[in-house]
């Protein structure tokens, strides 16, 4: 069952769209979406992966700019560069609160996933939140060298071998990290592929077959570390 909520957020009424797994105590996923808003094709990825056992929860990060969701890609990058890091940490906070306190989701058991921004964001908050015991990066931009030291739950990672937006440069760091300071980071790279390979709303992008694996890839890691068998 999918849904429209609001809760209360700070200095905003957050929303976001929330799907209820049928499966009863179920792991809670934070759904963290890219640069275009909490559009339709997100909502549906939402929905893909309530089918999977479990319930997900999409905040809607453009709150404070009243919840705009665009196609256009200047408008999304102007979004996306608007916003306010403490905003997000705080909106993120208050969206896992929500999953903890929801009676059909087993509060120790949340993970995290996004594409592109979201999957960027994931990667930060997998470094900060002690909430997470797992975390699922599409394509996000590598964070400082040394961030990884800080990662709290086990990470996937999911990169376009083309990617000009993350690139094989940006990849390797990651692993520098990964092998320097020992944390449970698996990475994955698909050959022939750029940029959003996932996303089928954008036909320059999307590659049916990595899509389909990485997601596959991704669904069965979460179920691995949350326990959803």
């Amino acid at each position: 069952m999918a849904t429209l909520v609001d809760y209360p957020g700070k200095d905003v009424q957050q929303k976001a769209y929330f799907a209820e797994s049928s499966t009863p105590h179920s792991p809670g996923i934070l759904f963290i979406h890219d640069m275009w808003g909490l559009n339709d094709h997100t909502k549906s990825l939402v929905d893909r992966l309530c089918q999977e056992g479990f319930s997900v929860l999409a905040p809607n990060l453009y709150a404070r700019k009243d919840y705009a969701v665009t196609d256009d890609y200047d408008t999304a990058a102007g979004l996306m560069s608007s916003l306010d890091t403490q905003y997000v940490h705080y909106d993120l906070s208050e969206a896992i609160k929500f999953l903890k306190n929801h009676p059909n989701v087993d509060a120790w058991n949340l993970g995290a996933i996004g594409f592109s921004m979201g999957g960027t964001i994931v990667l930060n908050t997998a470094c900060s939140s002690s909430e997470l015991k797992a975390a699922v990066s599409f394509y996000g931009k590598v964070p400082p060298p040394g961030t990884m030291n800080h990662a709290i739950c086990p990470i996937q990672y999911h990169h376009g071998a083309k990617d000009d937006w993350v690139t094989a440069k940006d990849l390797a760091m990651l692993k520098m990290d990964h092998q320097k300071f020992g944390k449970p980071v698996d990475l994955i790279s698909y050959p022939n592929v750029g940029h959003a390979f996932c996303d089928s709303t954008r036909p320059d992008a999307y590659t049916e077959e990595a899509a389909t694996q990485a997601w596959s890839n991704a669904v069965s890691f979460l179920k691995k570390q949350l326990r959803q068998y």
